[in-house]
């Protein structure tokens, strides 16, 4: 699985629809309503193909209290469709946006895998499209730069950050406790009364899973892993020779 969590350079927005008028219902329009600010926002990812995967990037949870250095990345943008406040955002917001977003991502998806209430498509896979919020901001305005207008420094921080992003992903993605919740909603999609939309997200997801070696055993998880990080470490240093090699 290539990229594996990581969101490919781009977002596409879609405007929520007017109370009232609303043209999408479902999953959509269910995650939809969890973004306060009028918006459902989509983007394409490398690792992840479900189009329904809405509102990780931009749903309104943000790290707890201040944050002194006034990272940009730590709260959802207040600009129109939350595009990313470019005129704020430096270099240096870059990792600690990372290392902050990685910690908190893990410790939402911990919280979702460890809930002692049987899983449900809200406690499980509504739970896991709204976590990663910081982490998901600076990942996408990060990868569109640096696939348009790279720089020393973003190349250093792309080849120090590419093996610890996959790492960051299997930890998520190889959880055994996770995909249980997951698997169980999998095996009962067509009896919890759930429209065509949310059933094809909890497939989908399921797929994201099984497809990044969630039901692998533990010795093989464990193989798989130093492969992604090889593969995770070697793409990146590709991707700078091929860069150097088209600034000639």
């Amino acid at each position: 699985m290539t990229g594996r969590l990581l969101p490919a350079p781009g977002v596409c927005i879609m405007p929520r629809d007017p109370p009232g008028k609303s043209g999408r219902s479902g999953a959509c329009a269910r995650l939809s309503s969890l973004v306060s600010d009028g918006t459902c926002l989509t983007m394409p990812r490398s690792t992840t193909p479900s189009a329904l995967l809405l509102t990780t990037m931009l749903a309104t949870t943000s790290l707890p209290a201040a944050q002194p250095d006034g990272n940009p990345f730590f709260a959802p943008s207040p600009l129109p469709f939350n595009y990313p406040q470019f005129d704020r955002i430096k270099d240096s917001d870059f990792a600690p946006a990372f290392d902050a977003g990685m910690a908190q991502h893990l410790a939402e998806v911990r919280a979702i895998a460890d809930n002692p209430e049987p899983p449900s498509f809200e406690n499980t896979l509504v739970a896991l499209e709204k976590s990663g919020q910081v982490l998901e901001r600076a990942q996408i305005v990060f990868f569109s730069l640096v696939a348009a207008d790279t720089n020393d420094t973003r190349n250093a921080l792309r080849a120090e950050y590419a093996p610890r992003f996959s790492a960051h992903s299997d930890a998520i993605l190889l959880d055994e406790k996770l995909f249980a919740r997951i698997e169980a909603l999998y095996q009962k999609r067509h009896d919890l009364g759930l429209d065509a939309e949310s059933v094809r997200l909890i497939e989908r997801r399921h797929s994201d899973f099984v497809r990044a070696g969630a039901r692998l055993s533990a010795a093989d998880k464990e193989r798989l892993k130093a492969i992604n990080s090889e593969l995770a470490t070697l793409s990146s240093q590709s991707t700078a020779i091929l860069g150097t090699a088209a600034a000639l």
